[in-house]
């Protein structure tokens, strides 16, 4: 369930009036934490990855170095999921 994108229309199926949505997507600046998501699913995946036959143990010991030399340089940047922002107006009674 994505909530940030269902809450436009329960906002208006409580009916709430002028129901209004702003998303953004959130730059990560370097170094942070974020950047290093595919890297801890890597290794809580890394059984699954080397004996389905995606990667050999050496070619994902690469890659997990990869991404930690890309997660630490100052110019990455990433990118957030989406963040929602939704209001409306309580109808006059």
């Amino acid at each position: 369930m994505n909530a940030g994108q269902q809450t436009y229309g329960l906002l208006c199926q409580a009916g709430l009036e002028n129901v209004q949505i702003r998303v953004a997507v959130v730059a990560l600046p370097p170094a942070h934490p974020f950047l290093r998501l595919a890297i801890q699913f890597a290794t809580s995946l890394r059984q699954r990855i080397v004996e389905g036959g995606f990667l050999t143990e050496q070619e994902l010991d690469d890659a997990i170095k990869a991404c930690e030399v890309s997660a630490q340089d100052p110019g990455t940047f990433g990118i957030s999921f989406l963040v929602t922002q939704v209001w409306g107006r309580k109808p006059q009674a």
